[in-house]
C-alpha cells in the first residue's frame, strides 16, 4: 500500500509503497496501536506513517538516541 505524507521537518511530500494491507490500515485508523496493526514493519515505516518523517530525518530533528 502506498502512504503519503509531509515531513515536518523539509516539508517535502513523499510516498513509501509499504507491505501492509487496507485492513491493518483501517484498524490503525480506527484507534488500534500501530505495533498490532504492522508487525512486520522496521522502525522507520511506522515513523513515517505517524509522523512523515522519512528514514533519518528523526534523528536530525531531534538528535541521536542516547548510548547506554
Amino acid at each position: 500500500m502506498r502512504i503519503t505524507r509531509k515531513s515536518p521537518l523539509t516539508r517535502k511530500i513523499s510516498t513509501l509503497d509499504l507491505p501492509i494491507d487496507r485492513r491493518s490500515f483501517r484498524r490503525w485508523l480506527s484507534g488500534e496501536p500501530i505495533q498490532y496493526c504492522f508487525p512486520d514493519l522496521d522502525a522507520d515505516q511506522p515513523e513515517f506513517i505517524l509522523s512523515g518523517f522519512m528514514p533519518g530525518e528523526f534523528e536530525i530533528f531531534c538528535g541521536p538516541e542516547p548510548e547506554d
